[in-house]
């Protein structure tokens, strides 16, 4: 099995949305979930933390663990799969 974690909003970034960083959390074949960075503590799903994130991210979407950042474009960059 494979986990990834990444640090969202990228700390290099500005932050327009005024999120509060999390740790984004995703496995294989598996929903993303946001962690406190300081604590580790579970703050839930990823669209129950970002509920504007619910339309990219229809329910029961399931994900590879392999994310990454495009510093280009200032994008994360995630792969759902069906």
């Amino acid at each position: 099995a494979n986990l990834t974690a990444d640090l969202w909003p990228p700390p290099s970034t500005k932050n327009l949305d005024g999120i509060e960083p999390m740790l984004l959390v995703c496995t294989d074949n598996g929903e993303p979930y946001a962690l406190d960075p300081k604590t580790l503590e579970v703050m839930g799903r990823l669209v129950d933390v970002v509920p504007k994130l619910q339309s990219l991210f229809p329910e029961g979407s399931k994900f590879i663990a392999h994310t990454r950042y495009d510093e280009k474009r200032n994008k994360f960059v995630m792969c759902r799969h069906e």
